[in-house]
Formats: C-alpha cells, structure tokens, sequence
C-alpha cells in the first residue's frame, strides 16, 4: 500500500510540475517595429504584429511613454518600456501595476510612445525595446509573491523572469 500511495505521490508531482511551466513565446515571429517618428514632438510610432501561431501578451504600462528606463550608449537610445534588471526593493515604493495586453496569433497592435527624450535625441538612433510573455497568471502570481518578500525581491523582477524581451528597429533622429 506504501508502494502504491508513494508511487501515486511521485506522479502528481511530476503531472503538476509539466503544467506549472509555461513555455516561453515564440518572439521569432513577432514582428515590433517604430514606423514613424516625430522629434517634435517627442514621438515613436510602434507597430506590434504576431505572426506566431500563439497570443502573446505584452507589458504595457511604459508602452505609451515615458520609459521605464532608457539605455544610454553613444549615437544610440533603447527606450525600455519594461524593467530589464532586478533590484530589491522593499514597500512602499510604489510600484506600476501589471498590466499585460493580449495580440492574438495574426494580429496588429498599434500605438505612440511619447517621452521628451526623444526630442533630445537628434544625430542618435533610437529604439524600443518591450517585454513580450505567455501565461499571464504565472507572472501575476509570481508579482503577488515577490511584493511580500521581506525586501529581497521587487515585483517587477517577476516581470523580468516571465518575459522575453523584443527590441525594435532603429530609426537615426535628424
């Protein structure tokens, strides 16, 4: 009987790990892109288009401008709408909510991303760069317990751990 409920135990545990995973999207086939700028008005046109046979979901609270963070090298922007590095924190720092969009398999999204750095930005080739993942509830699960970590995790480091991160083309501000 010990044999039995031992074996019983190693197959639910193996059966829940498989579906605990989720596998990471297929960003080869997700096409992001800035189709057109205006320095201006400190703007990046981005076109998002999922050609992959999955939806993907996209954090988007950045997406819109301002950045998250910006990289810095010389004659080359990367406007980051998304945390890329991990750094503890503890609350109340505030913290942007989790917000994902869903692009179903075939479809466009559309939007302008606006940050008075773009204007700053002549003579250097700017881009973006997005935060692309599957399974939402894994990373709002993952959010949920990091905020509660006694300091040792932020819970933007579970966005940084669901996703795969997708920069776009680079276009050269005149």
């Amino acid at each position: 009987m010990k044999r039995i409920v031992g074996i019983c135990v190693v197959l639910m545990l193996v059966v829940s790990t498989g579906y605990g995973t989720t596998k990471p999207p297929n960003v080869s086939k997700v096409r992001f892109e800035i189709t057109r700028f205006s320095k201006t008005a400190g703007l990046l046109h981005w076109k998002i288009t999922n050609n992959s046979d999955d939806g993907v979901y996209i954090y988007n609270f950045f997406l819109l401008g301002r950045a998250y963070n910006i990289e810095r090298n010389p004659g080359r922007l990367i406007f980051d709408t998304s945390p890329i590095v991990r750094i503890a924190s503890c609350p109340p720092n505030r913290v942007a909510p989790l917000v994902l969009t869903f692009v179903r398999s075939g479809g466009v999204m559309e939007g302008d991303f606006m940050d008075p750095e773009v204007k700053k930005a002549g003579g250097d080739e700017v881009s973006l760069k997005i935060a692309i993942g599957s399974e939402p509830d894994t990373v709002v699960e993952e959010a949920k317990r990091y905020y509660n970590s006694d300091c040792k995790h932020s819970p933007y480091d579970a966005i940084i751990d669901w996703a795969t991160f997708l920069k776009s083309n680079q276009v050269k501000v005149p």
